[in-house]
């Protein structure tokens, strides 16, 4: 199965993200996931351009300054973002001066060493400040936008667009001699671990270990058959109310990066907790 590329909007709140977000998915059919968070939500949706363009556009919750709070903030989540993405937009107000929150938040993602592009929203406000203001924050593609006018976002999605083909193209080539992917997903403390560790471990032949692309995604490739199959053992996944904030709100968009990856998903329940 091919896996699609991922779009994160990381920024403050009220740089206009989630109105961005909005017009992007704009006129498309499939709503993939919902994921109600604890301060806000966070979405997660499938974009589909044409018949070979297509990518997960993720809205991350606005970053609030605040003085005891601030860097532990901005750096889980931009982290957290950073580390499921593959492709970085970074919103900021563009009726308002960079802020060193704006800055903090550019130079996490320009670390990542992955594709960021810089949106100018609300461009179309009286008193909107010229891309030059903006060049302090390192990014070199800037885009002016206006959510609320659906100014914008064609060249913002053109440039999306740019990081799209290849690994698309790589990945279909590649896709005949990939291993079968089996997804084990469920709650906490349903056993999904122990079926990880025992389907490995009983097999005659493990090939290798291979390192996830996400910190809570444990991954192991073996032999069965003569077919090669990759288990990925995800994070528990518990219900909107009962989850915290921080890394845990971000478990929801790998587990479903891993659903999307992945060619069988199975699904681990406890029998002694059918009913809840």
């Amino acid at each position: 199965m091919a896996k699609l590329p991922y779009v994160a909007l990381v920024g403050q709140t009220n740089a206009g993200k989630s109105a961005l977000f909005n017009r992007l998915y704009g006129s498309q059919e499939a709503i993939v996931a919902r994921e109600p968070g604890t301060t806000r939500d966070n979405v997660v949706r499938k974009v589909t351009l044409d018949e070979t363009h297509a990518f997960w556009l993720i809205d991350t919750a606005g970053m609030k300054p605040a003085e005891d709070e601030f860097e532990a903030s901005i750096q889980d989540q931009i982290a957290d973002a950073t580390e499921l993405a593959d492709i970085i937009i970074v919103v900021v107000d563009g009726t308002l001066q960079p802020a060193d929150a704006d800055k903090h938040i550019a130079k996490l993602a320009l670390k990542s060493k992955k594709p960021v592009i810089l949106a100018i929203n609300k461009t179309d406000k009286r008193g909107a400040y010229k891309d030059e203001e903006f060049l302090r924050l390192g990014i070199k593609t800037i885009i002016r936008t206006s959510a609320e006018h659906n100014a914008g976002v064609k060249e913002l999605v053109g440039h999306i667009v740019t990081h799209v083909p290849a690994q698309l193209q790589q990945i279909e080539e590649d896709s005949e001699n990939q291993p079968i992917k089996l997804a084990l997903i469920g709650r906490p403390n349903v056993g999904k671990s122990y079926l990880f560790n025992t389907l490995a471990g009983k097999q005659q032949a493990i090939v290798a270990n291979v390192a996830g692309t996400t910190r809570d995604v444990n991954r192991v490739a073996v032999q069965y058959k003569g077919r090669t199959m990759e288990i990925l053992d995800t994070a528990g996944v518990r219900r909107s109310g009962k989850r915290e904030q921080g890394i845990e709100k971000f478990s929801v968009l790998r587990t479903l990066a891993a659903i999307d990856e992945a060619d069988v998903c199975c699904l681990v329940m406890d029998v002694n907790e059918l009913n809840t």
